[in-house]
């Protein structure tokens, strides 16, 4: 996922500003009249992002980038674009990707390869710089202290051992202030930042050509915003960007309209429209798990070699890695508690588990200060409460726009030269939560029945989290994915009717079809990672996942 704005985002929040939802970072040249967003890896090898028609969603396209290079490609349609939808599309074509950067070794305009190489350049320098790492001091111990949230570790503070998503459990009790300041973090990890800062400040000599003397807390935890707010204040971008523009016409009859053009925005957009899709992105960042602080504003890559090249900035890497902090390499003022280092676990999180092994305590932060995003309630809740967002959205839309003009062939005018048409508004369908589910025979004879999500509803879920996790899936793999899921939940929607299973079974059992989905399509950057419990796809291991984290 790209980065959003959230301050651009709340600022749309109060009436419908044109003002765009993404910071767009990487955008190609102009050509064929549009542009796309791209990005690439370290290869100059990726995607330049699809562009839909304005007019029609059907009329779309877009490019694979190798070497930096972005490679001719044509509406899906072309040359029939025009025939079949009356808009024509886009031929064959290409474009360049450029992008203004101002890096160490050079200004203004550069190609992206230059900036790859820059960007390079400068982790090169973090890693050969940030003295005295990969050394040893007279005593043989290694000084290596980098967690690197950029390349290695992006998804640190996301996921626990079992790949299951987590967020930050929002109890002010797991929070504490960092001295007398106004920053919080997790109470553990400001024990930690405690003690280095008086380890540093107090217990380490000052010297007279350094900046990094006496460093304070300038940035820590940062509550997020909930989901329920960021799907409202998205909906507004998506009126302000789709809606807005086709109000008025046919092309919005009912829920069923407005959700697959939700659907084709947000996925052309890359923007997250599920929670899951929410908490995966990387709109949430470290700063929101209270893991982290920096003690200075970057502002420039000036600003980073200044800190690099200090005169203590070996001593604040020894003590902060004596008291299980790490620097980020990418961000030289962030330091980021690990809650894998033995010293963070001996001496600030035991004391917070006491009686527990020092092994054990990874796992015990994890299930005491965060919580599984998809397991923290049944599948038929969590996909439910999905629909009943994009519900509230369109009828958000409705109640300002209940209705739409059609445009009919007038058959009793005499067509002396040209037809006539007579307009007549038409009222948008209003819709209920219940059209999302089926209602199927709890027992043979029909008499009782019990409730449970349609496969249509199941496989736009479907759709909406496969593009959010940018995972290639074949139309015949989604069709096998709905299918078990609907199973699946079929299964745990009798199983609670029949009420013979106990409340632990039942609450087991609830979690799997979604379970199911996200081991799919569970983030490319993870899978094949060390340190993986498991990677099965069978329904033990799903069933085992859901025990363990239902509760």
């Amino acid at each position: 996922m790209k980065e959003i704005n959230i301050k651009e985002l709340l600022a749309e929040y109060e009436g419908y500003s044109p003002a765009p939802i993404a910071a767009l970072s990487n955008v190609t040249s102009k050509n064929a009249g549009h542009r796309h967003e791209y990005e690439i890896d370290e290869h100059g090898d990726g995607v330049a992002y699809l562009v839909v028609h304005p007019n029609n969603p059907k009329i779309k396209h877009k490019h694979v980038i190798k070497n930096y290079v972005v490679l001719e490609a044509q509406s899906s349609c072309y040359p029939k674009c025009e025939s079949k939808y009356g808009d024509p599309g886009a031929g064959p074509h290409g474009h360049s990707i450029e992008k203004e950067v101002k890096y160490e070794n050079f200004k203004g305009t550069a190609t992206t390869s230059k900036l790859y190489k820059g960007r390079r350049e400068h982790k090169q320098q973090v890693n050969n710089k940030n003295l005295p790492v990969g050394e040893q001091t007279s005593d043989g111990k290694i000084l290596k202290n980098q967690l690197d949230l950029w390349y290695k570790k992006p998804f640190y503070g996301k996921y626990d051992s079992q790949l299951n998503l987590t967020k930050l459990q929002l109890k002010e009790s797991n929070l504490k202030n960092v001295g007398e300041t106004k920053f919080q973090m997790l109470d553990f990890a400001a024990d930690a930042v405690n003690e280095f800062l008086r380890q540093y400040n107090i217990e380490r000599e000052e010297h007279p050509q350094s900046k990094l003397n006496n460093i304070r807390v300038v940035k820590a935890y940062d509550a997020p915003i909930n989901y329920d707010s960021y799907f409202a204040i998205t909906y507004v971008s998506f009126f302000n960007a789709v809606l807005d523009q086709i109000k008025k016409t046919n092309k919005i009859k009912n829920i069923h309209d407005f959700s697959n053009l939700l659907y084709i925005w947000s996925s052309s957009k890359d923007i997250p429209i599920t929670e899951t899709g929410y908490y995966e992105s990387r709109i949430l960042n470290i700063y929101n798990t209270g893991l982290a602080f920096d003690f200075m504003e970057i502002n420039s890559e000036e600003d980073k070699k200044t800190i690099l090249n200090d005169v203590r900035f070996p001593v604040l890497n020894y003590v902060a890695k004596i008291n299980g902090l790490r620097i980020d390499p990418n961000h030289p003022s962030r330091l980021i508690l690990d809650i894998f280092s033995r010293p963070a676990l001996d001496q600030y999180a035991s004391g917070y588990f006491l009686g527990a092994k020092v092994e054990e305590l990874p796992e015990k932060i994890v299930d005491e200060y965060f919580e599984s995003v998809d397991f923290s309630k049944s599948s038929e809740d969590k996909i439910a409460s999905f629909f009943v967002n994009v519900l509230s959205a369109y009828g958000r839309f409705i109640s300002k726009y209940p209705g739409y003009i059609s445009y009919q062939f007038d058959e009793s005018t005499p067509q002396a030269y040209k037809r006539t048409f007579q307009a007549t508004k038409v009222k948008r369908t209003e819709q209920t939560p219940e059209m999302f589910f089926n209602y199927v025979d709890a027992v043979p004879d029909g008499t009782a029945v019990y409730q449970t999500l349609s496969k249509e509803s199941i496989r736009q879920y479907v759709k909406f989290r496969i593009s959010e996790a940018n995972t290639k899936v074949t139309k015949k793999q989604v069709s096998s994915i709905v299918d078990n899921m609907y199973v699946l939940n079929t299964i745990s929607n009798k199983l609670h009717y029949e009420t013979s299973k106990s409340y632990m079974e039942l609450r087991h059992i609830s979690s799997q079809a979604v379970n199911y989905l996200e081991s799919f399509i569970k983030p490319a950057p993870l899978r094949g990672k060390s340190g993986i419990k498991s990677k099965k796809r069978d329904f033990i291991y799903f069933l085992g996942r859901g025990i363990q984290k239902t509760f």
